[in-house]
């Protein structure tokens, strides 16, 4: 059976290959190298390992750039083929092998499922009762927010033991640090990577900032926004390391990690990730950290904090460029500076075309409609009050999940309450970057949120009961190997 499988889908890619057209033969060719590599990799045996492939998904998410397409089409990121494939995968093994993948869908990932459900509807309905033109390219919408779906399904699905969360955790922030360090080399051009590396990240204006006077870095991201934008999360959850884990080893890490990212969130000149971060900041010391040690615990901190504080200020002002300091002091007076006049000039019109349609609003519409820099205005536009309450809901389902979470695990796991923490005072951040750019329509930061998120929501109580080690082979780092 496997075998004929197997011949039926050779032939089939042959008869493809001839039939593609020019553009499209090195996709038809590399696709199955793909999945024969992803095949190679993470089934070695027969036995899947869940930890290989969660390590290759948050470093090619992470430190990987975009993939040109042909014929004009929109730059993949490759972490989308690889989550797809292996959910393919899971499905022929289940059906040939009759070996199953246990799946957990949380509240967050129901209410996404009905976001992609509804960003379907308002295709159809800015076709049918708007006389929008439709294209091929709105459909991208529903796909992009699968794959976000995919993501976090396969990571929260799985069972991460306690013992190895924090192995994971080390883990993802040397990726991120990675990053930032790459950020630090571009502002300086050590090892002159502004020549041949920087160029595979950033295009246009972007790739152009970074070598001209502004030297704004773009790490691994498409440009500077949304570089800031992650190291809004890192900064967060790092702060939350030192505030709540109570290993002072694990706080001195944290401590450091919190001075990488926030430097190099300055080095991006990211005004509004600068902003995020501020209400981030707020919110997890203020509100999250009161509640989850008492108000008494807040005023034994603010003592070193405040200290700290002090230090990174004196830090600023001495070793960071008078550009840099002068360009985020004009947030005292936004009203004047010219990027958020010119942001403002178009806020105008998109909410002018928001209120044709304000429940339902007019679809993706992408031969019709352009992009805006609020992506809140954006979703308004799109997919009226019902789509925007949608995302809004979201967001609520993550932040009681990831509350749920903390509070199940309490001081058994730390550094795990501290993550989930962390996650939830970045989403407010995220909700005041998203006012003049964009998170969720990030194909660059959103999945790594995913990722992020689905590491905390495979300790959520249902996953614990039934996300199970399958099969009889131990997968290398405690979770569930499929064999």
């Amino acid at each position: 059976m496997q075998t004929l499988v197997l011949l039926v889908v050779g032939l089939l890619l042959v008869q493809l290959y001839f039939l593609a057209p020019k553009p499209f033969k090195p996709l038809v060719v590399l696709a199955p190298a793909l999945v024969a590599g992803i095949a190679f990799l993470f089934f070695p045996k027969g036995v899947f390992s869940v930890g290989h492939l969660l390590v290759v998904l948050l470093t090619v998410s992470v430190l990987l750039p975009h993939i040109p397409l042909p014929a004009g089409l929109p730059r993949m990121r490759l972490e989308q083929p690889i989550i797809v494939s292996v959910w393919l995968m899971l499905a022929a093994v289940a059906v040939l092998r009759h070996k199953y993948f246990t799946v957990v869908v949380p509240p967050p990932a129901r209410v996404l499922f009905l976001l992609i459900l509804y960003i379907g509807f308002s295709i159809g309905y800015g076709g049918l009762v708007l006389g929008n033109d439709i294209s091929g390219r709105d459909f991208f919408e529903n796909l992009k927010s699968f794959v976000y779906l995919l993501i976090f399904l396969f990571v929260s699905s799985n069972y991460i033991d306690k013992n190895d969360f924090w192995k994971f955790f080390k883990y993802l922030f040397i990726i991120f640090s990675i990053s930032a360090l790459f950020g630090i080399f571009q502002r300086y051009n050590l090892l002159g990577i502004n020549d041949y590396l920087t160029p595979l990240y950033a295009q246009g204006r972007h790739l152009a900032a970074v070598a001209g006077r502004g030297h704004r870095i773009v790490g691994t991201s498409p440009n500077p926004n949304e570089f800031g934008g992650l190291m809004v999360l890192t900064a967060t959850v790092s702060l939350s390391i030192v505030l709540l884990v109570p290993h002072w080893k694990r706080r001195l890490f944290g401590l450091g990690l919190f001075c990488l990212f926030g430097y190099t969130l300055i080095l991006t000149q990211s005004r509004t990730s600068l902003v995020a971060l501020a209400v981030s900041l707020f919110v997890l010391l203020f509100v999250l950290y009161p509640f989850s040690r008492g108000f008494g615990s807040l005023f034994a901190a603010l003592m070193p904090l405040g200290i700290f504080a002090a230090l990174g200020a004196v830090a600023v002002w001495l070793f960071v460029p008078d550009a840099i300091l002068d360009r985020f002091a004009q947030l005292g007076r936004v009203w004047e500076a010219t990027s958020f006049l010119a942001r403002v000039a178009k806020w105008g019109g998109q909410y002018a075309s928001w209120m044709e349609s304000p429940l339902f609003g007019h679809g993706p519409g992408k031969l019709v409609l352009v992009g805006g820099d609020s992506e809140w205005l954006l979703f308004l536009r799109r997919y009226g009050l019902i789509g925007t309450g949608l995302l809004i809901l979201f967001g609520a389902s993550i932040f009681r999940g990831l509350g749920r979470i903390a509070r199940r695990v309490g001081r058994d796991m730390p550094e795990l309450r501290a993550y989930c923490l962390g996650l939830q005072a970045t989403l407010f951040g995220f909700a005041a970057y998203m006012i003049p750019a964009n998170v969720y329509h990030s194909l660059w930061l959103f999945p790594i949120y995913m990722l992020s998120l689905g590491m905390a929501f495979s300790f959520w109580p249902e996953a614990r009961s039934s996300a199970r080690p399958v099969g009889r082979a131990p997968a290398p780092t405690g979770l569930p190997s499929l064999q």
